[in-house]
């Protein structure tokens, strides 16, 4: 008997979309288009390269020619893998962006917040967008966008991007011990998204990664909506 596939997490709403999340998802919708034609002009021209039965740089070199582009470079493997860490940093980004904006229209909403709003942890360390905001919230409101799979996920992707971003042992080591905290359950859960393998360990990060951390972004708005707005 074939068993029964788990429905992907849906992206509508019960409120109305507050401005910051609506523009976000505007915006990683037209990244998501930038992004996969992208991929898509990498993976044609590596099976048109393979077809040709030349050697990469000999496919590609006429092409630069023609085309009027700098010579790039001639190894598919690291072109894959520099681009894959540049959408993650770039979607990153636009999430980081609207969770700041998403802080200043809570805040607005709640003014009589503001004057003891969290913005550091125990440690006297600055809060990451994500955190600071649940830091803010209602603690039940804050625990059901925790336990969320999607949580972990965010945070071990934050990680990737420094250690993308700042090349030492240590952010690296962050990254890997953020990955390992990732559950079987939540890889399970993740599978519903339809991402493959993803996400992968950090010194493996794929387009994979890519389609499952803007997927992710999109629900887990849907759950910072419902409870923001």
């Amino acid at each position: 008997m074939a068993t029964k596939k788990i429905p992907a997490p849906k992206y509508t709403t019960t409120k109305k979309l507050l401005p910051s999340i609506k523009q976000m998802r505007s915006e990683l919708g037209a990244q998501d288009a930038r992004v996969q034609l992208q991929e898509l002009s990498i993976q044609y021209l590596f099976k048109a390269a393979a077809a040709s039965g030349l050697p990469i740089g000999d496919f590609l070199k006429p092409l630069f020619q023609e085309n009027n582009i700098s010579q790039g470079t001639f190894n598919f493997d690291e072109l894959r893998e520099l681009s894959s860490k540049f959408y993650l940093t770039g979607t990153y980004a636009l999430f980081e962006k609207m969770l700041r904006e998403l802080i200043s229209d809570y805040q607005l909403a709640n003014p009589s917040l503001v004057a003891n709003w969290k913005k550091e942890s125990s440690k006297g360390k600055k809060l990451p967008p994500l955190q600071e905001l649940l830091c803010n919230l209602p603690p039940a409101a804050a625990r059901r966008l925790k336990v969320c799979s999607e949580y972990k996920l965010f945070e071990y992707y934050r990680l990737v991007r420094v250690a993308n971003s700042h090349v030492k042992d240590k952010t690296l080591s962050s990254a890997e011990k953020s990955y390992k905290s990732i559950s079987p359950t939540d890889f399970s859960h993740f599978r519903t998204y339809d991402s493959s393998s993803a996400p992968s360990d950090p010194k493996n990060i794929s387009f994979s990664d890519f389609f499952l951390f803007t997927r992710a972004i999109k629900y887990y708005s849907k759950l910072l909506n419902e409870e923001c707005a």
